[in-house]
């Protein structure tokens, strides 16, 4: 009996070890694609039967899993934003905390006296919108608040020595005492101060000077320099109402005519709010008076040289029909001023109005003898008939108004 043919037992090749994953790289660091390192599988004799893992063919080695076939190793995005947000955090608490501090320190700096130090030293510096910058309104006018007149001020009286103190203080008021020296004149007062937008302000910092009554009437003027409106006085007022708003400091009053000078004419602010300031001398100049002088001459030759029936320049006037029914021919009279006109015209002394010094006049001339004689031609009753009229034409008060210098403008008064 033959013997029995050897059974072979099929085997299966065992795959090699699990793959070994690399090493996950901290936070923070740039992710690479992990390399996985897999050993070689070990070597296993051939074996008759089934291949391991399907049919293979003559020569076809065994197979085994390569590196090609490990699946992805999926990088640990989660701690890296982890990091992320812990930096934000620290960052915005780090911001927060140094705001904090900045405002703390701001408000620690911003002393309710330190805007009027700060108003003071611009006021020394000429420095008109710095000082405006630090009041709480602004003021009605800013007209005169300006470098220039700062800077005549400045020169003239200048501010030394500021120092503040703060006298009480809420949450948004505060009094402060301020004491400096203005052209050697030492000053003491208390400013308000108020919060606004959290930021101390000055109130009430600039004086309404008025003007009014200081002796110039309708003069223009100007303050350091510095032109100063005056407006033309209403029905209601003898004078016009005169007014400027100012800073603390010293200030001179002038005219803008050439032929007024003003004495007694500088003051000083220091008080705040409303301040009046005493008269002024107003006096006509050299050169004024003989402006003033030419234009009377001027007017009356034009009077007198005049062939109208209207005479500007005398009190009575003629009318066209005379008392004995002649009718005056316009254009045909004839005037020759009197011996004594001349005499009275030689001897002008012009003088400043007594109540409004923008204007000049003279001594009313003597009635009736100075003045002018009028020749007329005419009509009566159908004859044209001329002559000689006994009456002297006496002639008005003159006034001339300097407001402007290069026109002046003449008129009678009776």
């Amino acid at each position: 009996m033959p013997p029995a043919p050897e059974t072979a037992t099929s085997a299966l090749v065992p795959p090699g070890p699990e793959p070994v994953p690399a090493e996950v790289p901290d936070p923070g660091t740039e992710s690479q694609a992990a390399e996985v390192t897999y050993p070689a599988p070990e070597a296993q004799p051939a074996a008759y039967g089934t291949p391991p893992y399907g049919p293979q063919g003559p020569g076809t080695q065994p197979y085994a899993p390569g590196p090609q076939d490990a699946p992805p190793v999926k990088k640990k995005k989660g701690r890296v934003w982890l990091w992320v947000a812990i930096i934000v955090v620290l960052l915005l608490a780090g911001g927060a905390a140094a705001g904090y501090f900045l405002v703390l320190k701001g408000e620690e700096k911003a002393a309710p006296d330190e805007p009027v130090q700060q108003f003071y030293q611009a006021l020394a510096d000429g420095d008109a919108a710095g000082a405006l910058a630090l009041l709480d309104t602004k003021p009605a006018s800013t007209a005169l608040l300006t470098d220039d007149v700062l800077a005549a001020s400045a020169k003239d009286a200048p501010i030394t020595g500021v120092t503040t103190t703060v006298a009480s203080s809420s949450d948004d008021e505060a009094q402060v005492a301020v004491s400096y020296t203005m052209g050697g004149q030492a000053v003491k007062q208390t400013l308000t101060v108020r919060k606004v937008d959290k930021v101390w302000k000055l109130v009430g910092a600039t004086a309404t000077v008025d003007l009014t009554n200081v002796g110039t009437g309708s003069l223009p003027l100007a303050v350091n320099g510095t032109p100063l409106k005056v407006p033309a006085p209403t029905e209601d007022e003898a004078k016009p109402t005169v007014e400027a708003v100012l800073f603390p400091g010293s200030y001179t009053l002038t005219t803008t005519t050439r032929y007024v000078t003003l004495s007694d004419n500088t003051f000083v602010v220091t008080d705040l709010g409303s301040t009046e300031v005493g008269d002024v001398t107003a006096t006509l100049t050299d050169e004024g008076s003989a402006a003033v002088t030419q234009a009377i001459r001027e007017a009356v030759d034009a009077c007198v040289a005049a062939k109208t029936i209207h005479m500007d320049c005398t009190i009575l006037q003629m009318g066209s029909t005379l008392n004995d029914g002649t009718e005056l021919v316009e254009g045909t009279v004839e005037r020759t001023a009197t011996p004594q006109t001349q005499t009275w015209l030689d001897a002008l002394e012009p003088t400043l109005d007594a109540d409004n010094p923008a204007f000049a006049t003279v001594e009313a001339p003597e009635f009736g003898v100075v003045g002018v004689k009028v020749f007329v031609h005419g009509v009566l009753d159908g004859r044209e008939i001329s002559g000689s009229m006994d009456t002297v034409f006496p002639i008005g008060r003159p006034k001339v108004n300097l407001s402007d210098p290069d026109n002046l403008t003449l008129t009678w008064g009776f």
